[in-house]
């Protein structure tokens, strides 16, 4: 009987300090990290994650508001804060209202990781070149299934081919299925399957002795 009591006490005390459920329906990253960046003109790398010209989903044309390389390549590194499941990539393609959007990422790949330290490719991608117009420009959602807290960006190309720079706007982050750390169902079904198994033993060393369960 004291065994048993046990068994439940572990399945109960699993259930309840179980981490809160990891998740959001809009994740905005807590850092970046980029390979290169101008930084003598306001085009830090900080305006894709620090809503600066960013009024819901639509982003305003200011250029001092957005990010330039100072190469066609670069990588850029999303920290989230947390390990997510993720659906996808909100980016505000560089969309300067002036009409100079030869700089705005073409191709680039998208690479996920749990550590910051193991990527995996998830999707190669293409953002539409802007239009240039002054005003406001929406997001380009581009989709993919992985648990992850950090996002990679692998600029390839831009879209002018005589710029020396790559530029993007804003980026945020789309959750997919909410990740529970642990899987408090997965611990469930063990105390459940470690309670039978301790019953089936129980059977069996009465069986043997003679005697009533423990």
């Amino acid at each position: 009987m004291k065994l048993k009591f046990l068994a439940l006490a572990v399945m109960a005390n699993s259930i309840i300090l179980a981490p809160p459920v990891v998740g959001a329906t809009f994740i905005k990253p807590v850092s970046v990290e980029a390979s290169s960046t101008i930084k003598d003109v306001g085009l830090d790398k900080e305006n894709l994650i620090n809503g600066i010209g960013l009024d819901g989903e639509l982003h305003d044309t200011d250029f001092t508001n957005m990010w330039l390389s100072e190469s066609v390549t670069a990588t850029l590194t999303f920290d989230l804060g947390d390990i997510y499941g993720l659906g996808g990539a909100y980016v505000w393609q560089y969309n300067p209202g002036n009409g100079s959007t030869g700089s705005g990422v073409k191709q680039f790949d998208i690479l996920t990781s749990l550590d910051d330290i193991l990527f995996t490719p998830v999707l190669s991608a293409t953002l539409a070149q802007g239009d240039g117009i002054d005003g406001w420009f929406s997001p380009e959602l581009k989709v993919f299934t992985k648990t992850a807290r950090y996002v990679k960006f692998s600029i390839l190309s831009n879209y002018n081919t005589s710029s020396s720079y790559s530029g993007l706007s804003e980026v945020r982050f789309k959750s997919g299925l909410p990740v529970p750390e642990p899987d408090v169902t997965s611990l469930l079904a063990l105390a459940v399957l470690g309670l039978f198994t301790l019953r089936g033993k129980n059977h069996f060393f009465s069986q043997k002795s003679g005697v009533g369960a423990i």
